[in-house]
């Protein structure tokens, strides 16, 4: 189902339908275990669709537009999961799965959403997606057996009407039975040319029905500066086939915007460079790791505390997100942790969704990489500084991944910060249970609570911990700070901790001055915007590394000189 009016049933029969009421798409007529609705409503001839609703395990699931989600009219956060369903949110995508094997996926960014079923369902569904039994000839049966013909749809869409409220009978779905010579060039172009981006995909899903699709969206924005953009809802759709089919193409570079703060949008391939001019805003993402020693600690104040360190150091208008991983079952993977079912929101709304993490040690054991390589994959604002803060229980970054891993941070201008459980060791000195955290040149303890200044002396006589971790950390110019002092301490002094710890990441938290962001699409069509340092922090090291040795060749040199024996001549 794409946009508002176009339908493809399970058997490959595509339609055009636009109604008020609300409709059964696909239902299982022999068990009962699922049934998927779609909600519609008018405003003078104008049709939207405003919600999915979806029976899972006996309980009512309602997707909103916005990316909202109920469960039996009760507001939910993402992932949730219960009995054999588990709903998530991907990126702009909202995914419904049961372990009965159906799913509905929703990618709300171009208002596509595919319903799948597996083969026990074989000839025992019904609804607008028909009866799944590779029959399109009957895919236009309605519940009372009769089968209409395509001049019929709007019967058969009302015989599968679903509530008790009146609305019309009416077919609202646009047609454009003479569409303009340009707006046949969009589409054609799309779906047609041997150098179209889809090609690759036009031998295995075939391109014409999506023909029509374009055609008549094209119908509202015909001379329009909008006009190139009628193509993405058909293109969205038919990507979403090619890669259900198999095959791993992207939505077309022209249907990608990125936003910039000022409202303005760039396409895909288009640059934003700041020169000192960069939005002195910040994006915190806390990655949680989901192992049951967090159940001892209160991780909601960190979001505030950061927040007001950050507004302190004049970094305002900041926004907070949470991914997690290691969980239980599909909570083992990286995801995204939803806030009034968004990706970012405000530090004062992250405090409830850092209130209910989903701890528990029986999931494996989770891959901090591949959840760091998560979080640097999220939309993140032009130019505004990426604070990453790992939350785990211990140490696990693997050797055989930290040269990716640190890369990966570095190009991306991302500054990490730890919290573990450490064993800290200061030589030379009984400062060992005063030690906050440290960083590559300061240690922090209870005495930064009036001077931020770390202290340089004891650093140097601190024993860094033998972890693959750590490095990451202070190679990003983040920090490492001890998660201990917040589960054995008085509360007086986890706050001390807290602001200490908030403070020391507001210090590095100024947006780079010079950066060149491109917009970039994913696999969904998503635009985001990847910015970097003008100069690559990788190639900067290296060259003062070059330096240096420079210098120190340069010394040698010039004590070979001096020490050589003096040749006199008489």
């Amino acid at each position: 189902m794409a946009g508002t009016q176009h339908f493809i049933t399970f058997d490959q029969r595509h339609y055009e339908f636009a109604g008020e009421c609300s409709y059964l798409l696909a239902s299982d007529f022999l068990h009962d275990s699922f049934s998927v609705v779609a909600n519609y409503e008018g405003n003078n001839g104008r049709v939207t669709r405003k919600s999915l609703t979806i029976l899972s395990n006996g309980r009512q699931i309602e997707v909103d537009a916005d990316f909202r989600v109920t469960v039996d009219n009760k507001k939910i956060e993402m992932p949730l999961v219960y009995e054999q369903t588990s709903i998530m949110r991907d990126g702009q995508r909202i995914i419904i799965t049961n372990d009965n094997g159906y799913s509905v996926d929703c990618n709300l960014l171009f208002n596509v959403c595919t319903v799948q079923v597996s083969g026990w369902n074989f000839g025992k569904t019904g609804g607008l997606f028909g009866i799944y039994n590779n029959e399109p000839s009957d895919d236009f049966t309605t519940p009372n057996r009769t089968r209409k013909t395509d001049d019929q749809i709007a019967e058969f869409a009302n015989s599968w009407k679903v509530g008790t409220w009146r609305c019309s009978a009416r077919n609202f779905a646009a047609t454009n039975p003479t569409p303009t010579t340009r707006a046949n060039q969009f589409c054609q172009d799309m779906f047609g040319k041997n150098d179209s981006v889809l090609r690759p995909c036009f031998r295995l899903v075939d391109p014409k029905p999506y023909v029509a699709m374009c055609l008549n969206d094209m119908g509202d924005l015909q001379n329009s500066a909008a006009e190139e953009s009628g193509v993405c809802t058909a293109a969205a759709a038919y990507v979403n086939e090619c890669q259900m089919a198999g095959l791993d193409i992207l939505v077309p570079a022209q249907c990608v915007r990125c936003k910039l703060e000022n409202g303005q949008t760039i396409a895909s391939g288009e640059t934003q460079n700041f020169n000192n001019d960069a939005p002195n805003s910040a994006d915190v993402v806390f990655i949680v790791d989901y192992k049951s020693c967090l159940g001892r600690i209160n991780l909601s104040p960190l979001s505030a505390v950061i927040d007001s360190a950050l507004n302190g150091a004049n970094i305002s208008q900041n926004r907070f997100a949470v991914v997690g991983f290691g969980g239980k079952g599909i909570l083992s993977k990286p995801h995204i942790r939803t806030t009034k079912g968004q990706i970012w929101s405000s530090s004062l709304s992250l405090q409830d969704t850092l209130k209910d993490l989903p701890l528990n040690d029986d999931g494996m054991s989770g891959n901090v990489y591949a959840a760091l390589r998560y979080a640097v994959d999220m939309p993140y604002r032009a130019g505004v500084s990426k604070q990453f803060i790992l939350i785990s229980c211990s140490n696990d970054c693997e050797a055989s991944s930290y040269a990716d891993a640190l890369t990966l941070l570095i190009e991306n201008d991302i500054k990490l910060h730890l919290l573990q459980p450490l064993d800290l060791v200061v030589k030379r000195s009984q400062e060992d249970k005063n030690v906050y955290g440290f960083d590559t040149d300061e240690v922090f303890t209870v005495r930064n609570i009036r001077n931020p200044q770390g202290d340089r002396e004891l650093r140097r006589q601190l024993a860094m911990p033998k972890d693959f971790c750590t490095p990451l950390a202070l190679e990003t110019n983040g920090t490492v700070f001890d998660l201990k002092k917040m589960i054995n301490s008085q509360s007086t002094e986890i706050k001390q901790f807290v602001d200490i710890f908030a403070h020391r990441v507001a210090a590095t938290a100024q947006p780079s001055p010079c950066q060149r962001c491109d917009c970039i699409g994913d696999h969904d069509g998503n635009g985001s915007l990847l910015c970097q340092q003008c100069i690559s922090p990788i190639l900067e090291r290296l060259e003062k590394i070059w330096e240096k040795l420079v210098h120190e060749n340069n010394l040698e040199d010039q004590s070979s000189t001096e020490d050589a024996p003096s040749l006199q001549l008489t």
